[in-house]
């Protein structure tokens, strides 16, 4: 349907959208408010909002700051767990010189001081010991392993082993010698493993290994003498040093069987073993039997004699006995003996 105009032509599109543009940037204008308009609705928004949940978001619930520090305490304690527990467990093979070494450490240290009993802690302390000289062999066996890491296994070794040696020499004093041979073998053993790792250690590991040889040495030897003496009435002289209880030195005088529960006993020679508060027999020396006197009397002194006077007649006075019911068989027969008599008298009369 035609309306009289002609189309336009190809010339007017263009003319056309250049008027609109202008008109549409206005309009876009006309919606975005301004700043004057932004900040009266704001302020409208706040006074028509509550005033109490203005005030929990400007203070929140005490109840739900304590849960999220609960939640926060319980993910950080679960972290530290996992943490420490992949430090243990990775730390079973560090060595000194490792930045893990200083938590096996500390492991151990630990352990020891959850063992309350003596024997127990005394033998983790030789454990540890001969712990030091495997990590010995594996520094020997890594290249460039600095002078301070050997020193401080093998220092680390005679603080375990010198515990554990004070420790097992008291216990076996009083009453478990087979503890002195137990310590010997594990002294001769930990010998034999650190002269055949001497050869490969550096010369001033090699230099420091003959003071712990020597340690071990006397370790040995201070065990083969306490278990010489496991039999004699005195097993150590009450002293100690560095690595244990001191022998005695006096005679071996053996030491009668005790039973379980018996009193301290007393040798032929009048001495008798007791136990110090530290776990140390001691010999006491009582008096032999026959020095000790059975009755003591007082000085005799005269005394004057007085004539003799009339005795009198000493009147004893019958002791009740008490009664005890004779059996019902036996009474009947009692009663005719009883009447025998007084039938004969009836029959003399």
């Amino acid at each position: 349907m035609s309306t009289g105009e002609p189309p336009p032509g190809p010339s007017e599109g263009p003319a056309q959208f250049a008027h609109v543009l202008p008109a549409l940037a206005a309009y876009e204008e006309h919606l975005n408010p301004d700043s004057s308009a932004r900040d009266r609705m704001r302020q409208r928004l706040l006074a028509e909002f509550p005033a109490a949940v203005r005030e929990a978001d400007r203070r929140p619930d005490p109840a739900a700051r304590r849960r999220r520090f609960a939640v926060a305490l319980a993910a950080s304690v679960a972290l530290l767990g996992a943490v420490s527990g992949m430090s243990l467990l990775l730390s079973q093979d560090a060595v000194p010189g490792d930045a893990l070494y200083a938590v096996k450490r500390s492991a151990e240290s630990a352990e020891l001081g959850l063992t309350f009993r003596e024997r127990p802690r005394g033998l983790k302390h030789l454990e540890f010991a001969r712990d030091r000289v495997t990590e010995l062999g594996t520094l020997r066996d890594r290249p460039g392993v600095a002078d301070a890491d050997f020193t401080r296994a093998l220092g680390d070794f005679e603080a375990d082993a010198a515990a554990g040696s004070r420790l097992l020499t008291e216990l076996g004093a009083d009453a478990e010698d087979q503890l002195f041979v137990a310590l010997a073998d594990w002294a001769t053993s930990q010998l034999n493993r650190l002269r055949a790792a001497g050869p490969g250690l550096p010369a001033a590991a090699r230099h420091r290994v003959l003071g712990t040889v020597e340690l071990l040495e006397r370790i040995r030897q201070r065990a083969s003498e306490l278990r010489q003496r496991a039999g004699c009435l005195t097993i150590t002289s009450g002293a100690a040093d560095d690595i244990g209880a001191l022998p005695a030195t006096e005679r071996c005088v053996p030491a009668p069987a005790r039973e379980a529960g018996a009193l301290p006993s007393t040798g032929t020679n009048g001495r008798a073993v007791e136990t110090s508060p530290t776990g140390t027999p001691t010999v006491r020396e009582t008096p032999a039997p026959s020095a000790i006197p059975t009755t003591s009397a007082p000085p005799r002194t005269p005394v004057p004699v007085s004539p003799p006077k009339p005795s009198l007649p000493q009147v004893s006075r019958p002791v009740p006995v008490p009664s005890t019911p004779a059996p019902a068989g036996l009474l009947p027969g009692l009663l005719d003996l009883l009447k025998l008599p007084f039938g004969l008298l009836g029959q003399n009369r």
